[in-house]
């Protein structure tokens, strides 16, 4: 049985009674890192400055973001219980109608290039990517220049978005198609929406598209682990620390999830470690999926 009393008392963590399908599950949270502006981060020692923990400061407008691309900055997007999540959404000046739009959903933050001059994804050339980039997604400068919008997201808890944040699982995958679906609305949107990006940006695309909203038509996951506990928590049932690279450096103003604290407390299968494997078999539109051998994705 798991011993949870010591996550109760701790104001560090909350413990939240969950249902997944008919059975309930006291699911573990520890509280986010706070965000960081750019002038908090500079006040850091190099080794300390994490681009996860940087969020700009909230700021609703409409600007010119680079030459001939429109930021719609710090959009608010209603999901369905309620919670408001926030968006980036750029768009090409001079776009003759509505456009197909691209989503980056992550808990990585929507705008890390703002909060530092040297902004690169992994093994990118500097200045191959514009600073417009989420981290590991589609680069609006050079996708909107080829007749798409791109959506930045910055999922629930995440960021300035409202509530707890969710990492893998289904309840993602609700909120990802309630986006979907308000983007489907919105002027700019011809009613075709596609998701791609790399790690967690393409482990959500496979939550999301189980959930089979209308207007998504395709999707391409790069490296995206599909098991997180026997992939990532417990390969081959050795204990993993993934979940520590995520839960432990993305920002906001609530909790998420603490996955390692469940695989400690619940260290054998059972409905939450069943809810974040994707529904692979609800998946019906076209999917590009690339993966490689070399370590937990």
């Amino acid at each position: 049985m798991p011993n949870l009393e010591k996550y109760r008392n701790d104001p560090r963590y909350k413990v939240v009674p969950t249902k997944f399908g008919d059975e309930t599950i006291d699911v573990i949270y520890r509280r986010l890192r706070t965000p960081l502006t750019r002038e908090e981060q500079e006040k850091l020692p190099p080794h300390e400055r994490d681009m996860f923990t940087f969020v700009s400061p909230f700021n609703q407008r409409t600007y010119e973001a680079a030459y001939d691309i429109i930021c719609h900055q710090d959009m608010e997007v209603v999901l369905r219980d309620g919670t408001k999540i926030y968006t980036d959404i750029y768009v090409p000046k001079n776009a003759e109608g509505p456009l197909p739009v691209i989503v980056s959903w992550s808990p990585f933050g929507k705008r890390p290039g703002d909060g530092f001059d040297e902004w690169q994804l992994m093994g990118v050339p500097p200045g191959t990517v514009s600073k417009l980039s989420k981290f590991e997604s589609a680069d609006p400068e050079y996708w909107c220049r080829h007749g798409y919008v791109i959506a930045n997201v910055d999922p629930r808890g995440i960021g300035h978005s409202e509530g707890d944040a969710v990492f893998m699982g289904t309840q993602e995958g609700r909120d990802g198609y309630d986006f979907i679906e308000w983007l489907a609305e919105q002027d700019f949107c011809n009613g075709r929406v596609a998701m791609f990006g790399n790690s967690g940006v393409g482990m959500a695309q496979l939550r999301i598209a189980a959930e089979c909203p209308p207007h998504l038509v395709c999707i391409a996951p790069w490296e995206a682990t599909g098991d997180l506990f026997r992939e990532s928590m417990r390969e081959g049932g050795i204990k993993g620390e993934y979940a520590e690279s995520v839960i432990g450096t993305v920002a906001g103003k609530g909790y998420i999830e603490d996955t390692l604290a469940m695989a400690d407390e619940y260290p054998a299968w059972n409905a939450y470690w069943e809810d974040k494997v994707p529904k692979f078999h609800k998946i019906r539109i076209p999917t590009y999926y690339t993966s490689n051998w070399n370590h937990f994705h």
